[in-house]
């Protein structure tokens, strides 16, 4: 179980450098949404490959259909959460926007307690209602040392709400198959393979032709973000995130997986804010990011 919390240690940390492509890309032209795109690509194509040598034990093509909808639909969800950050991103503090919206991992302990008998302490509960509380702290801190010309309205701050809830159900549908014991021949390669191919669609679907007709579609800085990306995904994807999600799952806690990558998240990017974006927070607002990462810690170990 150990091995487990280590690898989405790994995968927190690499998140964060999800954090600062997205962040980076808010301050320039470059649209995230068409960085997604070309990640999504290059990572179904390293997926493709991988299956001559690694193929995908299908024992249930039932099975095989139920995780690759699934996968889309996660890569679909996954799309729209940062579309919704990025957006929130321009126009308010980058720290608090990324806390809150990586604080959907409510979503997985919930349904890991409701579905799939999860063990929930008094110590749990508590810090679920931290993290609630951490989020409307943030919300009521000033919010106006971005230096933004909207940063003192709270428009950020439905956005990154808006976000947060994609964010959970995303992160539920990412999280189902681990409970699925016929699932586990396809391996990690053909999970990553349909996530990407959801972002991939979607934003065929809904962007590409604008990005086109307005001269957005690529550029050096797309190119630049989306190698960045490719690291952090095979990192993140290949190594780490879904086999400690299984590692975790058969344990019996699988709903916390996300829950301990995302406090490792929270905290590397809030210290890639402060030092780098030289983010201002009010007493308000870190009163906020603290109650948020004691709630995923007391939900990650009580």
């Amino acid at each position: 179980m150990l091995w487990g919390f280590i690898m989405m240690i790994i995968t927190g940390i690499s998140w964060g450098g999800v954090g600062v492509v997205v962040s980076a890309c808010s301050r320039r032209s470059t649209s995230y949404k068409t960085v997604q795109f070309f990640i999504a690509l290059q990572m179904m194509l390293i997926c493709v490959v991988s299956f001559f040598i690694l193929p995908p034990q299908i024992n249930s093509q039932l099975t095989l259909w139920l995780v690759l909808l699934i996968g889309v639909a996660a890569g679909i969800g996954n799309y729209f959460t940062f579309v919704l950050t990025e957006k929130a991103m321009k126009i308010g503090p980058n720290g608090l926007i990324w806390s809150i919206m990586q604080s959907s991992l409510c979503g997985t302990f919930i349904m890991g307690i409701l579905f799939f008998g999860e063990r929930a302490s008094l110590i749990r509960y508590c810090g679920l209602i931290a993290i609630i509380a951490g989020v409307i702290f943030s919300g009521m801190g000033k919010g106006n040392d971005t230096g933004k010309p909207d940063g003192r309205n709270k428009s950020w701050l439905w956005i990154a709400l808006a976000a947060m809830l994609v964010a959970m159900l995303t992160q539920c549908l990412n999280t189902l198959p681990s409970f699925l014991p016929e699932a586990a021949g396809l391996g990690v390669f053909f999970r990553s393979f349909s996530v990407q191919l959801g972002t991939a669609v979607i934003f065929a679907a809904t962007s590409m032709a604008g990005a086109i007709r307005e001269h957005k579609f690529f550029n050096f800085w797309t190119l630049v973000m989306s190698w960045w990306g490719i690291l952090i995904s095979c990192i993140s994807s290949f190594l780490c995130f879904y086999r400690g999600l299984d590692v975790l799952a058969k344990y019996g806690c699988g709903g916390s997986g996300y829950p301990v990558a995302i406090g490792v998240c929270i905290v590397a990017f809030a210290a890639y804010s402060m030092t780098v974006l030289k983010e201002k927070f009010s007493r308000l607002e870190l009163t906020g990011l603290t109650l948020i990462v004691l709630g995923i810690t007391g939900i990650s170990f009580g």
